[in-house]
């Protein structure tokens, strides 16, 4: 959902008649939304079970997509958008979490291998999924076909997925401090930091380039995926080398040299015009993807060091 719903925001312009900020909007709601909640629904989860938490959001997620689906309005677009953010926020604070309750410690750093991976996966095939069914079905599909696949996840967590895990159960829910604790380290906090600046400095580049792929290119939605899948095949590509340097050298490092390469693939973009060559765009996604996959690694660097560095 991701990586699709950029490839489906010009037709949905045009079918409804919606102006470039608005559609801005769209796109953006949904992780403003996500951003947001995770830190308490996290908090939630250690509190009154993982599990739970993360059933509550499949059932908002998979309601709140089959409410996009028949949308006829800009307004009501972007309202359910931001539900859908809250039951997606929900699953993003709680998924990691269940995956390192259940599985052993010798068994963890696979089981979230995998993990990452289907996420990159995601990514990559976002765009292509996401082109493919705009092209043919419709970008009402995007969002409908998110509905039997929630069904199917409900099912195989009511079935599959026995017990509840619980960190704090005697606790009260503070939001206050629990978002004050936490950013007490120092280490923790600036690493998020550089994250969000980063996030927000790259977050549009997929936006723009779609709309000006679709509206000035003239390229179908399905040959504007196909470009915009550059960037995420090479975050999965390098990822795993990416992942053996960081235990060689440190985390911080590691993830120092993503922010560069993000920034030249920013430069490139900064240079970019009307008549910008479609080598020209590949090459600045290329360098964004590089530079993700080592980017990556600055949560590792907090997670690790806990305010530890020299």
């Amino acid at each position: 959902m991701g990586s699709a719903i950029n490839i489906a925001l010009p037709t949905i312009g045009r079918e409804l008649n919606i102006n470039a900020v608005s559609l801005g909007i769209i796109a953006s709601s949904f992780i403003i939304t996500v951003a947001i909640l995770l830190i308490p629904f996290g908090r939630m989860g250690d509190i009154y079970g993982r599990k739970k938490i993360f059933t509550i959001g499949i059932i908002i997620y998979t309601i709140s997509s089959f409410l996009l689906s028949i949308s006829f309005s800009e307004i009501s677009l972007i309202v359910f958008r931001i539900i859908e953010g809250v039951g997606a926020s929900m699953i993003f604070a709680t998924a990691m979490a269940i995956i390192i309750s259940v599985f052993p410690p010798n068994e963890r750093g696979r089981a979230l291998g995998i993990n990452i991976s289907a996420t990159y996966f995601g990514l990559t095939m976002g765009p292509v999924i996401g082109g493919f069914l705009t092209h043919y079905l419709s970008w009402r599909s995007i969002f409908w076909v998110n509905v039997p696949l929630g069904v199917l996840i409900l099912f195989l967590v009511t079935y599959r997925l026995k017990g509840e895990w619980f960190a704090g159960n005697d606790e009260k829910f503070d939001l206050i401090g629990v978002i004050r604790n936490i950013f007490r380290n120092k280490v923790f906090a600036f690493s998020n930091l550089a994250a969000l600046i980063n996030y927000s400095a790259t977050f549009a580049v997929g936006f723009l380039l779609s709309l000006h792929l679709q509206y000035v290119k003239g390229f179908s939605a399905q040959i504007a995926g196909s470009v915009l899948l550059v960037q995420p095949i090479f975050m999965a590509a390098f990822s795993p080398f990416a992942g053996r340097l960081s235990d060689k050298i440190e985390p911080r490092i590691v993830a120092s040299a993503g922010m560069s390469f993000t920034c030249a693939g920013l430069i490139l973009l900064m240079m970019f015009n009307y008549d910008s060559s479609l080598l020209f765009i590949m090459t600045s996604l290329a360098l964004l993807g590089f530079g993700f996959a080592f980017l990556c690694f600055i949560g590792i660097f907090a997670s690790l060091t806990r305010g530890k560095v020299r």
